[in-house]
């Protein structure tokens, strides 16, 4: 849904796909009344900053209540991609490995130094979304 409805291109794997994959799920149950929430993360030792927190901070921003410990939740940074920003240009020296490592998503038309905008662009698409399937019932 992240890809085929708001156009998501980067990988589904990361951070930022994480987060925009919590804010999703935290809207639409926003949407369908559920207020509050619990984490479980099994017999996994939670790590700071994982996907799974950043998942947890799109819950969180949607508007779920979910007791949390902000010390775990990655940095708006991490969230919004500027991580593997740094990464790209790190390797964009080497031609070759950049183009072997990023392959499947400079296909995909997405130029990684772009991904924070491309990121923002999602969220927002994601949560105008929302915004609109609430104006709707609130005229009916």
């Amino acid at each position: 849904e992240l890809t085929k409805t708001y156009g998501w291109l980067s990988s589904g794997g990361n951070i930022p796909a994480a987060y925009l994959t919590g804010l999703l799920c935290g809207l639409k149950a926003i949407a369908n009344g559920v207020k509050t929430a619990f984490l479980d993360v099994g017999l996994h030792i939670p790590s700071k900053g994982t996907r799974v927190f950043a998942a947890l901070k799109g819950v969180v921003d949607a508007g779920v209540e979910v007791p949390h410990s902000d010390d775990m939740i990655p940095d708006e940074s991490r969230i919004s991609g500027k991580h593997i920003v740094a990464y790209c240009n790190q390797l964009s020296s080497d031609h070759e490995i950049y183009q072997q490592r990023f392959s499947r998503l400079l296909r995909s038309g997405l130029h990684l130094e772009d991904i924070t905008d491309h990121f923002y662009k999602v969220k927002g698409k994601i949560t105008s979304s929302f915004d609109k399937r609430k104006g709707q019932k609130e005229e009916t």
